[in-house]
């Protein structure tokens, strides 16, 4: 079965397509096998979730061996969006900030400890809370662990946008 919008195809829908270890965020340790279908099915969730489109922008921050990150990496290009990648920046939050400049995502993904290394900085940082206010990122999107209720309010206060909650494959199949 081919998805038009990427031309992905597998001989079989439920062939093997990679297998990844979990973190065991939501419980034991384990391996996890993913299908074409899955992995697939997944991004198209995701593009239908996020609303992506050919006109988004995602700056990759997420490594790839990190289920989420590999997913929206496979729903931004099934969207024919923009795929931004490269950047890891941790708490270097003048390199996040120059690059949300110089590239114009318009939605990236990160851990709520890096999202709350950004709240932080903004708060002190009059003109870095300025440009991510006036950013192009029109959605926030965190994974890894539990997103609190008051850091997901102060991410929105920051980015002036929504702010999702998402868990990777692995730790719901």
């Amino acid at each position: 079965k081919e998805d038009e919008r990427i031309g992905l195809r597998a001989k079989r829908d439920h062939d093997l397509a990679l297998v990844l270890n979990t973190s065991g965020t939501t419980g034991q340790r384990k391996r996890v096998g993913l299908s074409h279908a899955n992995l697939i099915a997944n991004a198209q969730n995701i593009c239908e979730v996020m609303g992506l489109t050919a006109e988004d922008r995602y700056l990759a921050m997420l490594p790839q061996h990190y289920t989420y990150g590999l997913n929206l990496t496979l729903a931004i290009l099934m969207a024919r969006g923009t795929l931004i990648a490269g950047h890891q920046f941790g708490r270097n939050i003048p390199a996040f900030t120059a690059a949300v400049i110089e590239c114009l995502p318009t939605f990236f993904a990160s851990f709520p400890c890096e999202l709350q290394a950004i709240v932080d900085y903004a708060k002190t940082h009059v003109e870095t809370m300025r440009v991510l206010q006036e950013s192009t990122i029109r959605l926030v999107s965190s994974g890894g662990t539990t997103l609190s209720r008051k850091l997901k309010k102060k991410v929105e206060e920051v980015f002036d946008c929504l702010v999702l909650e998402n868990s990777g494959m692995t730790e719901t199949g």
